[in-house]
């Protein structure tokens, strides 16, 4: 499933991410969808405001995998970054791995 860290229309940054007290405002959301998914078993967050929004919301099941690491946003901005591509497709790589029957 796909969740932007703020589900709702930005006023904020160039290139329409979200600003600091938008992903603020956005963690009861992200505590609620995380609620209605008892079965999660992989966060892959994509880019600097995701890992903020994240942090922000303090989530922290038993048993969810979130890949650590300065994972890019996939994102041409986010892929052309020095080591950006590699990051990101490592990180398709563990996360493909892990959902592999007996991963």
């Amino acid at each position: 499933m796909h969740w932007n860290v703020v589900p709702f229309p930005v006023a904020g940054e160039k290139n329409g991410g979200s600003t600091p007290s938008e992903r603020a405002r956005a963690v009861r959301w992200t505590r609620e969808v995380v609620d209605l998914l008892p079965n999660l078993e992989i966060v892959l967050l994509l880019g600097a405001a995701a890992r903020d929004g994240w942090t922000r919301a303090g989530v922290n099941r038993s048993g969810v995998y979130v890949p650590g690491g300065n994972i890019p946003h996939c994102s041409m901005r986010g892929l052309n970054t020095a080591g950006g591509r590699e990051r990101f497709e490592d990180a398709i790589g563990d996360v493909a791995q892990r959902l592999r029957p007996n991963g």
